[in-house]
């Protein structure tokens, strides 16, 4: 973790320097360096996976990114699960503070496909391969499949802490208005089902990814100021799914995961 810290921490920093007082919008340079920055985590966890275990367990921690998940129920759910809440939480909102999703039509269908694709090798890739790669099954041998997922949660979201204190950076990142407190309710309640979803679906990672990609499509279609109902009444969805989860299974599938590598 202190590597992925150290990658993005840094990138964050020289952002900062660099951009001091600077009111115009950011170019393509500034943009790349902040993707670059986003992956800190996977970077880290594959240097981690090398060090731990050489080069073959290095691939092998790639190879996650595309290996089976056993059964298409856990992408389905991956899917489903923060785009019923997010799309349940924004018509919740709506009926007490209107606002709406314009961000959410592109000029064309190009412009719409770069930002899904931009999304996606920035948050998704960029982290998945460290949080929900190395660290959750190496943090679970150690500490226990729910301890460790919470302690990543929290990891995942102080990670996230010069996104919301360095001028301008929020801006090419989240949508203006949501507080570091609220993204982190999203990150650890959301850190429960995404260990569930990568425990159930065998160790490999697309389950994560999707998830992840969902959660951020969604949150980059909102208006740059998102209302506190939408925040709120979300999060609390968020936590109830993560209750549910916890409830059906304590240990999160980590067990059922230790079965089937045994048989596999």
């Amino acid at each position: 973790m202190a590597i992925a810290f150290a990658i993005t921490w840094s990138f964050c920093g020289l952002y900062w320097l660099t951009r001091s007082g600077v009111e115009a919008a950011p170019g393509l340079f500034v943009r790349a360096g902040n993707i670059a920055a986003v992956w800190g985590p996977s970077i880290a966890g594959f240097v981690m996976a090398w060090i731990a275990g050489g080069r073959s367990n290095a691939i092998s921690l790639l190879a996650r990114v595309w290996r089976s998940p056993g059964h298409w129920v856990w992408v389905a759910l991956a899917l489903a699960i923060p785009l019923t809440l997010q799309l349940s939480g924004a018509i919740a909102g709506e009926l007490v503070t209107a606002y709406s999703f314009t961000k959410a039509i592109p000029q064309t269908f190009a412009a719409f496909l770069f930002g899904a694709f931009v999304s996606l090798i920035s948050g998704p890739l960029g982290e998945e391969l460290g949080w929900r790669g190395f660290a959750l099954e190496k943090g679970a041998e150690a500490y226990g499949p729910l301890t460790v997922t919470l302690i990543i949660g929290a990891a995942w979201s102080l990670w996230h802490l010069p996104a919301f204190i360095v001028p301008g950076l929020q801006n090419i990142i989240f949508p203006i208005g949501i507080s570091f407190w609220e993204f982190s309710g999203f990150t650890m309640f959301g850190a429960v089902i995404m260990s569930w979803l990568t425990f159930r679906a065998r160790g490999a990672l697309a389950p994560a990814i999707i998830f992840h990609f969902c959660s951020l499509m969604v949150v980059m279609m909102v208006d740059q100021t998102p209302p506190l109902t939408l925040s709120l009444i979300t999060l609390v969805l968020y936590a109830l799914a993560a209750c549910v989860v916890i409830w059906r299974e304590p240990d999160l599938g980590y067990q059922r995961y230790l079965d089937e590598i045994k048989s596999a």
